[in-house]
């Protein structure tokens, strides 16, 4: 099952080969994502457990003993995927909802870790609407190098690594195009 950033789901034939007894197409390498793909969704309905196929003559139900989301970013490893597969009765291998959703965020993540006795780097948190001086004033307290990254995102999307202050608005230009958040870190 594909997502793109797009929340469209589609699912590629050359995954189904092995799992379905008919021949769905074949699909070129590198290509899953275009024409061969089928649209699908998780079925709602907790009876289920599968995937929803749109195919010409119809739709089908695609069984499925579980799933192991492998998931990058927002709406993927932020628990939205997790839950959506929670409410259809699937079960989930690796991390549930709360777990992703907590991750996700860095400043409960580091809360979490401080809590069980984890050292954390010390960091700020600002907003769109905080002005470039209280950014500046932020960054030269944390110290250089330091890293900008948005709040909720993956674990690379908008970081950057910030060895002055004079890379400072790029890197919170590209931190604030993932999220409506940043946090600085030593």
């Amino acid at each position: 099952l594909g997502i793109f950033f797009s929340s469209c789901h589609f699912l590629s034939p050359c995954f189904l080969r092995q799992l379905l007894p008919f021949n769905v197409c074949n699909c070129p390498a590198g290509t899953w994502q275009e024409r061969h793909c089928l649209p699908v969704a998780v079925s709602p309905n907790r009876r289920d457990h599968g995937l929803l196929v749109w195919r010409r003559g119809g739709m089908e139900i695609i069984p499925l003993d579980g799933a192991f989301p492998v998931l990058h970013g927002k709406n993927g490893e932020d628990g939205t995927v997790q839950g959506l597969l929670e409410l259809a009765g699937i079960p989930v291998v690796g991390c549930g909802t709360l777990a992703s959703a907590l991750c996700m965020d860095k400043v409960r993540a580091h809360q979490l870790a401080q809590a069980a006795g984890v050292e954390i780097p010390r960091s700020l948190v600002f907003d769109r609407e905080t002005s470039e001086q209280e950014r500046m004033d932020g960054a030269a307290s944390l110290g250089y190098p330091l890293f900008v990254k948005p709040l909720r995102a993956g674990s690379s999307f908008g970081i950057s690594k910030v060895m002055s202050a004079d890379q400072l608005h790029g890197a919170w230009k590209n931190a604030l195009k993932y999220d409506e958040a940043m946090i600085l870190e030593e």
